[in-house]
This record gives structure tokens, sequence and C-alpha cells, in this order.
């Protein structure tokens, strides 16, 4: 699978996922960090009997694993498929540095980010 998301860190060294195919932003721990990292090269099982044995907190692993899957398997979140690999080289335009600029700073056409807010935020 081919990453197609943002991991970042917040000034308060709060973990947050960005994923580019649902435009959703989702709050992370270490464990769900890990196991979004080592899907690209690895399966479901794998992953969880690579987390069980670094991670004391299975359950912890057996829910991230769980989340993500359903995530991915309902939105097609987190990675690129290969037929949005195959349709991104037919039929994306490839742009130099100025026309982009052009469309994001000075047409003002920005993207959308949706923030999904829990009971958690402060």
């Amino acid at each position: 699978m081919k990453k197609n998301y943002l991991d970042f860190k917040t000034v308060n060294g709060n973990q947050y996922v960005y994923d580019a195919n649902t435009g959703c932003v989702i709050a992370c721990d270490e464990i769900m960090t890990e196991c979004i990292s080592l899907l690209e090269t690895n399966s479901f099982h794998e992953v969880k009997q690579k987390l069980s044995k670094k991670h004391r907190n299975t359950e912890k692993v057996n829910r991230a694993i769980s989340f993500i899957e359903t995530f991915s398997d309902e939105f097609n979140g987190f990675y690129k498929t290969e037929k949005m690999i195959k349709d991104e080289q037919k039929y994306m335009t490839k742009f130099d540095q100025d026309e982009v600029e052009i469309c994001l700073f000075r047409l003002g056409m920005f993207g959308q980010i949706v923030l999904n807010m829990t009971e958690n935020c402060k």
C-alpha cells in the first residue's frame, strides 16, 4: 500500500494523522501511529504480531488495528489503492511551482481540512 497520510505533533505534544483521502484529522497515540506506518509494508496479522511483542498492552494494539482496518475498508483511509494510483497517473496533470503558487496564494484556491471534534477536545 502507498502512504496517503501525514502524521504530525502539535506544540503541546499531541499526535495526529491527517488522512488525505478523507480530509480527516485523527488523534493518535504512539501505537496507532506505529500501526499505520507498519501497514504500508506489512499485513494486519504481521503488524499485530510485531506490536504485541513490543507493547504490553495488547488490547490497545487490537483496538488500533481494528480502527485502522475499519477506517481503511469503509472510507479508503490512509493508503492509496492500486486504482487510485493508476487514475492519478492517467488523469493528473503535473504543474510547475509557479502554477501551484498562483492557484494557492494568488487565487485563494485552498484545500479543505475537516476536523473531527471529540469529547476530549480542549
